[in-house]
């Protein structure tokens, strides 16, 4: 049975800005678009949470950060394994400074 997932308050906020971006400069078909990959993304994430990136544990000493990309969309999913849920921290640009998101 997988652990069940768990989004911050950031990455809700993340999500609604990327949703919003996309809305006003691609279009509400392309926003919609983002939506079915993140939750294809989330249940990737779900389904084998241990077999994600872990590069930006070394970029963020002292998290247990794991990455996911998503597969259409310069994005990347950035989540927590805990003992009874994944936790999802935020939603990034690929681009973006990420370390500076965290603080």
């Amino acid at each position: 049975m997988s652990k069940p997932l768990q989004r911050s308050d950031a990455a809700k906020d993340d999500e609604l800005e990327i949703i919003d971006w996309y809305i006003e400069h691609a279009g509400a078909q392309v926003a919609e678009r983002l939506l079915e990959n993140l939750a294809e993304t989330y249940q990737l994430i779900l389904q084998q949470p241990q077999l994600r990136s872990r590069y930006y544990a070394e970029v963020l000493p002292g998290l247990p950060v794991q990455t996911q990309g998503m597969k259409s969309f310069p994005h990347l999913v950035f989540y927590v394994e805990l003992p009874e849920v994944i936790r999802v921290g935020r939603v990034l640009g690929a681009t973006g400074v990420i370390a500076e998101s965290f603080t």
